[in-house]
């Protein structure tokens, strides 16, 4: 993860990056997406057990046939692999001294935005995808303040 530019509020624009070993990877990604075929899709993923979009796929597969706490394992296991990936500048909640001056009449500025434009990486689109599936699976399991406090999150970044 690196940052991209910085927007006219402060906030750094941050992108995903991926390395030409990951690029390998997608394309056997989208190969054996091609095929249709989950069996492969499960022998891809055991060889590559942090490749973001396959775990993805494997736990909308999960979810459509109703086990929903296998498919939570998957999206959790994404939502790991993204984290791994994050930078140190990634705060996309300021420090506590920062929101100790904030008082009632000023808003929250998100101190990090991902970039969501047209041309921007496929990455972030799928981290986005990671978050919102993740807030549906907390959502489930009745966790729904946690789901807020994640909703905002995603919020922030756009």
């Amino acid at each position: 993860m690196e940052v991209v530019r910085t927007n006219a509020n402060g906030a750094k624009v941050m992108t995903f990056r991926k390395s030409p070993e990951y690029d390998s990877l997608q394309i056997e990604f989208k190969q054996v997406q091609a095929t249709y075929d989950i069996g492969a899709l499960l022998k891809f993923l055991q060889k590559n057990f942090y490749h973001h979009e396959s775990l993805l796929s494997f736990a909308d597969f999960l979810r459509l046939q109703g086990k929903f706490s296998d498919a939570f394992a998957f999206v959790e296991r994404c939502l790991f692999a993204f984290e791994y990936s994050l930078s140190g500048e990634f705060m996309p909640v300021p420090p506590a001294n920062v929101q100790d001056e904030l008082d009632e009449n000023s808003h929250f500025v998100p101190q990090v935005e991902l970039d969501f434009s047209e041309g921007a990486e496929p990455l972030n689109f799928i981290f986005g995808d990671c978050l919102v599936k993740f807030i549906d699976v907390l959502g489930r399991k009745g966790c729904c303040r946690t789901a807020l406090e994640y909703c905002k999150m995603l919020v922030g970044l756009n």
